[in-house]
């Protein structure tokens, strides 16, 4: 009974982030892997109102959204809305983050730990970065006949709704398991329907940035570019003196 109570409790903070609701997300690293994250959560006008005076509805609030990424170290609140679209009440936050560590300890003592999962991001002898996400794992033994419950009342509740995070990269993608890659702009998509996401879901990318080499080449080109300006600068001067002296 204690197993099926803590399954039954995962479900239900799932209902408290998620319930029947969409939820978008994207994220910017930058060469230093800082970076931004804005994320989309949205809820059905209709549904919203029927619970609004609920507890759990109480917490779909953008003031309360806000306080997970107020006065965090190494955390840089950007901007908030409150919109409807399409039928749904939608929260957007914006906020700035020094690292993928500064991100993920800033929501250590929030509901929204679940949301943002464990980060990881390794680099190779070769100068490759893998980035790895993993959200709602659960490392722990759990009881099956609770994970069954959970499951097909998960299905039952948010078959219809969808969690999409998109990402976007410092340089060249090498491989990942995304759904969908586009190349030009370095970004990459998966999207997961909310009645899975109580298992866990890791999300891989290896890439590479501008390579140290590369950066040197350019240096060197402007260097001789600026040499053979300077050497036809001088010649000119050169020879308008000797014009000027016959």
């Amino acid at each position: 009974m204690k197993k099926i109570k803590i399954s039954l409790s995962l479900l239900t903070l799932s209902i408290l982030l998620f319930g029947c609701l969409d939820y978008k997300e994207k994220m910017k690293l930058n060469p230093d892997l800082s970076g931004e994250l804005s994320f989309n959560v949205g809820i059905s006008e209709q549904l919203f109102n029927m619970g609004g005076k609920s507890g759990d509805m109480k917490e779909f609030d953008e003031d309360k959204l806000k306080e997970n990424y107020s006065n965090k170290e190494g955390i840089r609140f950007i901007s908030s809305r409150s919109y409807s679209e399409s039928g749904n009440r939608w929260i957007e936050i914006k906020v700035g983050f020094d690292s993928i560590q500064a991100l993920m300890k800033s929501t250590t003592d929030s509901t929204q730990k679940g949301m943002i999962g464990f980060i990881s991001i390794i680099e190779n002898n070769e100068g490759d970065i893998t980035f790895s996400r993993k959200i709602f794992g659960n490392e722990t033994k759990r009881d099956t006949t609770a994970d069954e419950l959970s499951k097909n009342m998960m299905e039952m509740m948010f078959g219809n709704y969808t969690w999409r995070y998109e990402l976007t990269l410092p340089g060249k993608i090498i491989s990942s398991n995304a759904d969908s890659v586009n190349h030009a702009n370095s970004t990459i998509y998966w999207s997961f329907p909310l009645s899975k996401i109580s298992s866990e879901k890791l999300m891989t990318v290896t890439f590479r940035t501008e390579e140290p080499n590369t950066i040197i080449k350019y240096l060197a080109a402007l260097i001789i570019i600026a040499a053979f300006s300077f050497f036809f600068i001088v010649l000119n001067k050169s020879n308008k003196r000797r014009h000027q002296t016959k």
